[in-house]
């Protein structure tokens, strides 16, 4: 989905039409994910050391422009929920 608020009326509008209802995974774990009746599937990521790594490697990129490239990954968290059972 491309708006995160977007993935939590998608099964109403598939429920009103009598369409299967797809697996949703969403991302960002919005306190909306857990409302009933949606209880969507998300990625919890940590937002927090995110945005420290993405300060931290353009404090050091300004510093030292000639540095080589570097590639962090920060770890998530699949919460699963109904939306993909």
């Amino acid at each position: 989905m491309r708006h995160r608020y977007a993935g939590a009326g998608r099964p109403d509008g598939l429920r009103d039409a009598a369409a299967p209802l797809p697996a949703i995974v969403g991302f960002d774990d919005i306190p909306q994910a857990d409302w009933q009746p949606y209880q969507l599937t998300t990625v919890q990521q940590n937002t927090a050391l995110l945005a420290h790594h993405a300060v931290d490697l353009l404090m050091t990129r300004i510093a030292r422009f000639s540095l080589p490239s570097r590639h962090r990954e920060v770890p998530v968290k699949l919460i699963i929920r109904h939306s993909a059972k």
